[in-house]
């Protein structure tokens, strides 16, 4: 008989909980995600929480109605990390920005019309005249695992501190059992890795989860996202979640130039005495 995984249900509650009460979930909130995670789950006074490292990852959920209405939030923690729109947070704490978050419409990226998209147009051909070569997709699990952590390796050298995460990154690509997350390589004419990227999903979004492209060539990361875009995500009906910037200014350059259906902005909540 297989072994029940306590924190593994309480991760379902607490997702359930949440669609439940219409709370639109954030990029961080998948089930894919979390189980990379793997929060510590707790419930205090009736409401869930989930812990990573000692910090409230978002608002605490009400297992059932009448929580709500006794409305008790004296034993919430003083710091939440990030919100989710739809949950009304007590009047005494104070809204933090955390970072932003990109939506975007897969079916915007077919034709490419008009001048706001003129820089993505020019730019996601540059790299393939460079290079003579189209960009294959193959699926991560068809990849050498070795060859594979070698280019995370060097991805992840060129990122220096600007990276965070890396340990949930490779837990989300090499441990996880599968499910939930779609992984894929794209290689070049000579079969070498050119970029990884990952996506999962949620009730709301997909949530493009990981982008990384070969240091080094320029306009790669443009001609990326539009095989994504047009291929990957070619027939799914969501919006796209391609999370924030991480105070990146060159990060959000990019992201805004391609021209999001939305740009939303995440708070973190820290509790005020009154």
């Amino acid at each position: 008989m297989q072994k029940i995984n306590k924190n593994q249900v309480g991760l379902g509650l607490f997702l359930k909980r949440i669609k439940d009460l219409c709370w639109v979930p954030s990029f961080y909130c998948s089930r894919a995600y979390l189980e990379a995670v793997q929060p510590e789950l707790d419930i205090i006074n009736g409401w869930l929480t989930l812990t990573d490292e000692g910090v409230c990852m978002f608002p605490p959920v009400p297992m059932n109605d009448n929580v709500i209405y006794e409305a008790d939030y004296s034993k919430w923690p003083d710091f939440i990390w990030s919100d989710m729109e739809g949950c009304i947070m007590p009047d005494n704490y104070q809204k933090e920005k955390l970072d932003f978050q990109y939506l975007y419409d897969p079916d915007d990226f077919i034709k490419l019309v008009g001048k706001k998209w003129a820089i993505l147009r020019k730019n996601s051909k540059k790299w393939e005249r460079r290079h003579k070569s189209n960009l294959m997709i193959v699926s991560w699990s068809d990849i050498d695992p070795e060859e594979g952590a070698v280019f995370i390796g060097e991805w992840l050298e060129s990122k220096a501190d600007d990276f965070q995460d890396a340990d949930i990154m490779l837990n989300y690509l090499f441990q996880s059992d599968g499910k939930g997350v779609h992984a894929f390589c794209m290689l070049d004419n000579n079969e070498n890795i050119k970029a990884i990227l990952a996506y999962d999903t949620n009730w709301t979004y997909v949530n493009f989860r990981y982008c990384m492209t070969k240091p080094g060539e320029a306009f790669l990361a443009e001609a990326v996202r539009l095989v994504f875009y047009r291929d990957i995500m070619f027939g799914k009906s969501m919006l796209v979640n391609d999370g924030g910037v991480v105070d990146n200014p060159q990060l959000e350059w990019f992201k805004d130039r391609l021209n999001p259906v939305e740009k939303k902005t995440v708070y973190s909540w820290r509790r005020f005495d009154e």
